[in-house]
């Protein structure tokens, strides 16, 4: 039996919400952690913190569409936030310890593996 568009829409804001709701506790720990980095790093600062709060838009954006194309769009600002973590990680920078890492690096690939989730389910339904 074939869903109705509003079922579709229904289920995507819900899964929306899940996503938003496991980011927010990786994108504040990020943040407090952000506020920390040395004042030469201040571009770097600013980059990180602009991609946390626009991954939130990415997500609502992905949850109010039907297009599976706005749940890429959110999986790629993923990508380049897990990229920020590597850069912050790095030895010659070392803003994040390594240890730091792991935890927001876990703490991020569940908002990613429930995207996943949400695009397979939108692949298969």
């Amino acid at each position: 039996m074939a869903r109705s568009p509003h079922v579709i829409d229904v289920i995507g804001c819900y899964k929306g919400l899940q996503i938003v709701l496991v980011y927010k506790r990786f994108m504040m720990n990020m943040y407090w952690k952000s506020m920390r980095f040395q004042p030469q790093h201040k571009i770097f600062k600013e980059q990180v913190q602009k991609a946390l709060f626009e991954q939130i838009r990415l997500f609502n954006d992905a949850a109010k569409s039907s297009q599976s194309s706005k749940i890429h769009i959110a999986d790629s600002g993923v990508a380049t936030l897990q990229e920020f973590l590597l850069i912050a990680v790095d030895p010659d920078v070392h803003l994040l310890s390594p240890k730091e890492y792991r935890n927001l690096s876990r703490q991020l690939s569940e908002a990613g593996a429930m995207l996943g989730e949400w695009l397979n389910g939108r692949k298969n339904g």
